[in-house]
């Protein structure tokens, strides 16, 4: 099955929805997308990670087992399922790229939903930007996808001289991590950080709101512990607020 498809045909299915009859209010539309994770957690079956809130909402809705992206880096991949198109077609296959520069007269996922009289939200990063360097700001994002964006930074941003890593100021695609100071919310990827966008929404609204964990540097707060005993391999598990 192949994603962009998919993507594509639930968004066709809920704008056509909503069209063919008039007196049916439109759904809200939440999207969330976790930075560099995969499908190695419980609602796939791997007992040893602890993944209960993901779990819950597989159980609620359709789990899909043969979906998969379109290329495996963070850019292009982005860039196909916000157009629909293969890497071949948006012709981005590096990071810094701005969308626009690639495909100037493209239709994004969020700019058919304003289209359609939505409020298109982008929370944290959805178009390409490095992490952590570019956390609070809008990295290579594209305004025409958006009504409101909020780009949130932690307490995990402002203490990034903190993080440890195998090679000094070099955090993605290198082992680098950092147990943070202070509570879950004090985070990038804390809950207040998303909610502060609420009350500005004010009718039916599309929202995309990502998650810059589990990507390198692995940065979270003390009290979400992972125990890792030479001694007890078998007996792994990892805890993670998802």
């Amino acid at each position: 099955m192949k994603f962009r498809s998919l993507l594509w045909v639930l968004v066709s299915f809920i704008l056509m929805g909503s069209n063919s009859n008039p007196k049916k209010p439109k759904l809200n539309v939440l999207f969330i997308i976790a930075d560099d994770l995969n499908c190695d957690i419980g609602a796939y079956g791997n007992t040893k990670a602890i993944t209960p809130n993901i779990d819950k909402l597989s159980e609620r809705g359709v789990l899909f087992g043969n979906a998969h992206n379109q290329y495996p880096w963070c850019a292009p991949s982005r860039a196909s399922f916000m157009t629909g198109m293969y890497a071949d077609q948006t012709k981005i296959k590096s990071l810094r790229v701005y969308l626009r520069q690639a495909i100037p007269d493209v239709v994004t996922l969020g700019q058919k939903f304003r289209q359609e009289n939505y409020h298109s939200v982008r929370v944290g990063k959805i178009f390409h930007y490095h992490n952590p360097r570019d956390i609070g700001t809008a990295g290579h994002d594209d305004n025409y996808s958006w009504d409101q964006t909020v780009n949130p930074y932690g307490r995990d941003k402002i203490e990034e001289y903190k993080i440890n890593t195998l090679k000094p100021k070099s955090y993605g695609g290198t082992l680098s991590w950092l147990a943070a100071d202070g509570k879950d919310e004090e985070q990038t990827d804390g809950p207040l950080s998303f909610w502060t966008v609420l009350p500005r929404v004010v009718s039916i609204f599309f929202w995309l709101l990502d998650s810059i964990d589990p990507i390198p540097p692995m940065s979270l707060p003390k009290n979400i512990t992972i125990s890792m005993k030479p001694t007890k391999w078998k007996s792994l598990r990892v805890q993670m607020p998802i």
